[in-house]
């Protein structure tokens, strides 16, 4: 296992519902790009004991987890319990599934993420008041705080970082502000507002929107200072972006980074499978939203 100055580094994930299929490029792009410490997907009470098995087959480390509200709320309390038996200076990038691939080796990212602060997140490049659909999420989540809400810029919860002795305390903070949502995905708002607590605000590595070691390429704001060239995510000047969030908006985008990383066969072979698993009900019957949503609808299909 890769180790830093002080710990070791981790990558973590949380699935539900998914199958290898959903799991392969996040994982070979970690591998391919030099990844070498250990890799932790959190499962919930909806995947498939086959799915799981594959998983395991790769060497991954799974958490048998149940959710109580949503994997997107209840990963954050199952990070923070798995974090507090590390080492305080193991480093963790914590990051959805589905949607991400790597184009760096989170080593070198966590290097720069965290040299100066235990904890880091990066910018949608846009303010709550200037989305719809996430101005409308602060409104069925959290009524009562649309004026504190409404002027923040968004940090994306689907890639963070940071060292365990932070990491497991932010986290946990996180899961107790987000179940106070009246609503569905309140977790992303429940870390917008706890980054800016006085208990961790000093604490956080907040990247602008045009940083080239998380993208939320899904978000208008940050895919403006970004291109897709030679199906790899750079900046405007050329440099490969680190942590390449929301990839599956664009299908030819997908397309392409799974080509990138050897996954295309794995992607589209694996949904055949699933499918044919489900017409003889053998799989439980939930479809992607990439699937059914136009790709430039937002959505909050995390882990």
């Amino acid at each position: 296992m890769k180790t830093n100055a002080k710990g070791s580094d981790f990558l973590i994930g949380a699935i539900d519902h998914h199958d290898w299929a959903d799991v392969c490029c996040w994982h070979r792009s970690a591998l391919r790009t030099g990844f070498t410490g250990q890799v932790v997907i959190l499962c919930y009470e909806h995947m498939t004991e086959q799915a799981i098995a594959r998983i395991r087959a790769e060497g991954i480390q799974v958490l048998r987890a149940t959710s109580n509200r949503g994997v997107n709320e209840d990963r954050f309390r199952d990070v923070a319990e798995f974090v507090k038996t590390l080492n305080p200076e193991d480093r963790i990038m914590m990051c959805d599934v589905r949607d991400v691939a790597f184009q760096v080796s989170i080593h070198q990212v966590l290097d720069r993420l965290l040299a100066d602060k235990p904890l880091a997140c990066a910018s949608e490049g846009m303010a709550y008041s200037s989305s719809e659909w996430n101005l409308n999420n602060v409104r069925s989540n959290f009524p009562d705080m649309m004026d504190e809400i409404g002027p923040m810029e968004i940090y994306c919860a689907g890639a963070i970082a940071g060292r365990a002795g932070r990491f497991a305390p932010f986290c946990r903070a996180i899961w107790e502000q987000s179940i106070q949502a009246k609503s569905f995905n309140g977790d992303q708002i429940a870390m917008n507002l706890v980054m800016r607590t006085p208990e961790f605000a000093k604490d956080v590595n907040c990247l602008a929107a045009d940083n080239t070691l998380i993208c939320h390429h899904g978000s208008p704001g940050a895919a403006a200072h970004m291109k897709v060239e030679k199906k790899a995510l750079v900046s405007l000047k050329g440099e490969r972006v680190g942590v390449f969030h929301q990839y599956t908006r664009n299908p030819s985008v997908r397309r392409g980074t799974l080509m990138l990383h050897g996954c295309l066969l794995s992607f589209y072979g694996g949904k055949l499978i699933t499918a044919i698993r489900r017409k003889l009900g053998m799989q439980p019957d939930w479809i992607p939203y990439w699937i059914t949503t136009p790709a430039s609808t937002p959505q909050t299909q995390n882990a």
